[in-house]
């Protein structure tokens, strides 16, 4: 049997200053011990992947049921393929099997569970409390979701990985000034997993705590990012523009 520790050495992530700190400080100390189990198994890392997905997925579905509970039991699931998601990964560090395709399924499952997340979350408010502004928000969140990943996924099937410049709603930090702070705050609320995280502690505080309240944490949740993603969208789109209409000066 593969000791722990050397699982813990081949399979370690590098930590950097984007890292979420419930990923380095909970998620990750919780991934490698199962990612320790699933190494004596013939799992790969892309089934794992799709364990991931599959869990969240489930978690999603949970969020747009009519069961007051039924929030709690999402936020479960979406927590436990966060911590199967960061596992892939994990795997494909330990037995060398990195690859575009890898990256490209990981990316792939957060194209369709977030802006999917986002849309259950505001069904769900809208069945269970009949609040017709979380259903227009969650459409609204979801949207704008949608096109970040999108730009990755478009990329990665050119056979690179996407970097900062690839993504608009998501420029390169900048040294100081207010578009640095939003980047270092907000910003960064507005990625996977983070954003999963928030989702998840607004479900079970809306399944244990908060039943039957007409506008719950999730509600407030998916007002947020329906604003921020919707600002960033604005934003990218102003920025997208003016690189275009300095090339064609250019040209």
């Amino acid at each position: 049997m593969i000791p722990l520790q050397d699982v813990k050495q081949r399979a370690a992530k590098k930590h950097s200053d984007t890292e979420p700190w419930v990923d380095r400080w909970i998620v990750r100390k919780i991934s490698i011990h199962l990612t320790w189990l699933l190494v004596h198994t013939p799992l790969t890392a892309n089934q794992v992947t799709l364990v991931s997905m599959a869990l969240i997925a489930a978690g999603v579905v949970c969020l747009g049921l009519k069961i007051d509970a039924a929030p709690a039991a999402g936020a479960a699931l979406m927590l436990l393929g966060c911590v199967f998601d960061s596992c892939d990964g994990e795997m494909a560090r330990f037995r060398r099997a990195t690859s575009l395709r890898g990256v490209y399924l990981d990316t792939l499952a957060h194209a369709i569970t977030i802006p999917g997340m986002y849309l259950a979350a505001g069904i769900g408010q809208f069945i269970r409390q009949q609040t017709i502004e979380s259903l227009v928000l969650g459409a609204v969140a979801a949207v704008a979701a949608t096109h970040p990943v999108q730009v990755s996924l478009t990329v990665l099937r050119k056979g690179r990985q996407p970097e900062a410049a690839d993504r608009p709603a998501s420029p390169a930090p900048q040294s100081g000034g207010m578009k640095s702070l939003y980047l270092k705050t907000f910003g960064r609320l507005a990625i996977f997993p983070n954003s999963m995280y928030v989702m998840s502690v607004a479900a079970a505080v809306d399944g244990v705590w908060l039943q039957g309240v007409r506008r719950g944490a999730i509600f407030w949740v998916v007002a947020f990012y329906a604003v921020l993603l919707g600002f960033e969208q604005i934003i990218a789109a102003v920025v997208w523009s003016s690189e275009e209409r300095l090339k064609r000066e250019v040209h």
